[in-house]
Order: structure tokens, then C-alpha cells, then sequence
């Protein structure tokens, strides 16, 4: 689907339903779950962060909504999950926003843009509709434009990160992959490529090094996975 998936029901949310319902979500083919909990340390809140891949904690800028979220942030350090905070609702301008952004940067991560106090946000809730539907060109739309942008890229970068290690750890397992790295002791596996394009083209015969492998090494259950390996410290 190329939609997300908003985890929220009348009632509320069972705790033990999130494991199950995120793996069924990933299963189909969902990219990204929203799980929207209240300000406060109960189970599902816990459940909700121990299966986040990062958490966004929205602040105002006072010191009441600052303490507020410290159970919060003992939660997710205690789970050691990445977070960042979102300053809501801040002045256009001030020296209060000033000194709530220090205080929660001493605290963690603070997610940019701040979203500012703008009548658009108030008129796109009452018309039902999000800002960015409701005035595209507007600065509140904007900002939470920007602010997506901000969050898509840490998104995408961990799972990025989880990807290439889970492809490294299983193409190291491969026969083939295992017959060059004894061939040439210290070396190892940098990066791993997929399809045609991972191969490389045009070298010269001189610049590379000849394996002689079986033909039994020759069948490789990766397919057109391609591990890139070198000696480390090599470019």
C-alpha cells in the first residue's frame, strides 16, 4: 500500500495487540504506522515504544509541558529507542522559544522546524481537514512539510542501516562469498549491491586479483546480490 497505517480504535488500543498488528502491517507491505498514545507512562505507551523506530515526543514551550514529558523520556531511554521532541504550538517570536529549545536539546534530539502557532492550524481542524490540505501555500503547511521531511530522513536512514546489515549478514553465508574471503585473509564485506548494477564494469584484466573456485562455489542462493568486499582501510 502506499498509504500509512494510523494504529487507533474507539475504546483505545489493546497493548498486546501492537506486536501483532505492526508485524501484520509489515507483512502487507505497510511502510509506515503512526502510533498516537497519550501523554503518559501506561502500557501501551510502552508497547508503542518498544516497537517504535523513533519516537517523537510534541512539547509547548513551557516549562509544565518540558516536565510533563520526562516520564516519557525515561521510558524510551530505559528501551533504548531514538527519539526526538517537536516544539508545538511556539510564539512567532520571543525569547521563550529560545529557552525551550535549549532546554529540550540539553535533553535530546529536537526535531526541526518548531511548528509554529499559526490560524491555520485551527481552521483546518475545524474544517476536518490537515493543514497542508488546507492551505498548501500557507507557512503552517510549510513547516509541516519541512518538519516530515526532517523525520522521513532519520526513518529511511535506520532502515537503511537495518537493511545493509541483514543483507551483509546473510550474504556472508553464501559458499561463494565464503571462498573469496578465505582467499584473501583480512578481507571483508563493505558494502552489498543488488541487481546488474552492482557489477562492476570495464576493469582491466590487470586490476583484479584471479580466485579459482569449484564449480560448486559457482551457485550462489543470493541471485544478483553482489557483496562488495575489501581489506580494511581500502578506498
Amino acid at each position: 500500500p502506499s498509504h500509512p497505517a494510523i494504529l487507533a480504535r474507539p475504546g483505545g488500543v489493546d497493548p498486546a495487540e501492537v506486536e501483532p498488528v505492526i508485524s501484520r502491517l509489515r507483512a502487507e507491505g505497510v511502510w509506515l504506522a503512526i502510533i498516537d498514545t497519550a501523554a503518559t507512562n501506561n502500557a501501551l505507551a510502552t508497547r508503542a515504544i518498544a516497537s517504535a523506530d523513533l519516537c517523537l515526543i510534541p512539547a509547548r514551550p513551557s516549562p509544565a509541558d518540558i516536565e510533563a514529558a520526562i516520564p516519557t523520556l525515561i521510558a524510551i531511554r530505559r528501551l533504548n529507542r531514538r527519539f526526538a521532541f517537536i516544539l508545538n504550538q511556539t510564539p512567532t517570536r520571543g525569547c521563550r522559544l529560545g529557552e525551550a529549545a535549549t532546554s529540550l536539546n540539553s535533553l535530546g534530539v529536537l526535531a526541526l522546524p518548531f511548528v509554529g502557532q499559526r490560524n491555520d492550524h485551527q481552521d483546518a481542524l475545524g474544517a476536518g481537514l490537515g493543514v497542508t490540505e488546507f492551505a498548501p501555500e500557507g507557512k503552517a503547511s510549510e513547516e509541516i512539510v519541512a518538519l516530515w521531511g526532517w523525520i522521513s530522513e532519520r526513518l529511511i536512514g535506520e532502515s537503511n542501516d537495518h537493511g545493509q546489515a541483514a543483507l551483509k549478514t546473510g550474504v556472508q553465508a553464501d559458499p561463494l562469498v565464503q571462498a573469496v574471503l578465505a582467499r584473501f585473509p583480512g578481507a571483508e564485506i563493505v558494502d552489498v549491491r543488488e541487481g546488474a548494477a552492482a557489477l562492476p564494469q570495464g576493469l582491466p584484466p590487470g586490476d583484479a586479483d584471479e580466485v579459482e573456485l569449484s564449480a560448486d562455489d559457482l551457485g550462489s542462493p543470493f541471485g544478483d546480490q553482489v557483496a562488495q568486499s575489501g581489506r580494511p582501510g581500502d578506498p
